[in-house]
């Protein structure tokens, strides 16, 4: 099997090269035109946020703070994350911080204004200057980092997730403290490889011309990793010279980390797929899932409750 025919691995993916304008126009697939070999996104600009949490972790020395990429009209997505996993006074651990991340919304000023108003009650928002869509799931990431180092580089452990994710903080904050205090790395729901989706109706579509390669590299569910903020630092800086991939999972998980040598981990007990929740009194019980509904964040978690 010739390299052009077996499945890229790990080593083969390397964002300086293969995620590189010029790399891409002279070594690009040989068989796609000349104009459809490299990408027309290679860097985006910094970003800034129009709104930010008025306590932000300077004075404070956070364990953990949670990333979590929402939409303006999430409102009982994050009012059930608040309730439940994120409640302080439910939880053996106080020291963590929850900011949620969107965009700004084209066509709903009043969205726009909700949400800053949302953010003067609970000062939890960080809302980005590009417009809300999922191709901009990227940028939106990106600005989180950002913000890490910007406001709270003196946090200990950054958890990027989604609003449809209960976290176990209990259970996950153990793991922290036993597994992973001393490792520099990504842990998350990890495969070894990807296809990208060349179906123009796809969510995932990825066109030639953005990336002209048969496989993706390894890389792990952008709904739930774990990084030491010290590694999001290294990742945000070197940003600006790994070329911008609309698909989150690959670009935050493989191309970024590559850039920066930081390794890839799989971390046992997430259930991400939507798969049914398993009981807590068994040994299967996960530290985060996929949910469907804000209802299901208060039945589960009042499960856990009744456990530990």
């Amino acid at each position: 099997m010739s390299p052009h025919e077996r499945p890229k691995l790990q080593r083969d993916i390397k964002p300086r090269e293969d995620f590189d304008m010029e790399t891409l126009l002279q070594y690009g697939n040989q068989n796609l035109p000349e104009g459809n070999r490299a990408c027309k996104i290679c860097t985006i600009p910094k970003a800034t946020y129009n709104v930010s949490p008025k306590n932000s972790c300077r004075d404070k020395n956070y364990k953990i703070v949670f990333l979590i990429n929402s939409y303006h009209s999430h409102t009982e997505k994050r009012k059930a994350i608040r309730e439940t996993w994120a409640n302080p006074a439910l939880n053996v651990t106080r020291d963590f911080k929850v900011v949620f991340l969107i965009g700004y919304h084209k066509h709903r000023e009043d969205l726009n204004a909700l949400a800053r108003r949302e953010n003067d009650i609970y000062h939890d928002l960080v809302i980005g200057d590009f417009i809300e869509s999922y191709a901009n799931l990227s940028r939106k990431t990106l600005l989180g980092y950002q913000w890490i180092v910007e406001n709270c580089m003196n946090a200990e452990f950054v958890i990027k997730t989604d609003d449809d994710i209960l976290i176990d903080s209990r259970r996950i904050y153990g793991k922290l403290k036993t597994e992973m205090v001393a490792t520099s790395a990504l842990f998350g729901n990890c495969m070894y490889s990807g296809v990208p989706h060349r179906n123009p109706r796809s969510k995932w579509y990825s066109p030639y011309r953005f990336y002209p390669y048969q496989y993706y590299g390894h890389f792990c569910l952008g709904s739930l990793f774990i990084l030491k903020a010290a590694d999001i630092a290294k990742m945000w800086h070197n940003s600006r010279n790994v070329s911008y991939f609309h698909i989150e999972d690959v670009y935050t998980s493989a191309l970024l980390t590559e850039s920066v040598g930081i390794e890839r981990r799989v971390a046992r007990g997430f259930n991400l797929q939507g798969d049914v929740a398993a009981s807590p009194t068994d040994g299967k019980h996960t530290m985060a899932q996929l949910l469907d509904t804000p209802n299901d964040f208060y039945e589960v978690w009042q499960s856990y409750l009744r456990h530990f």
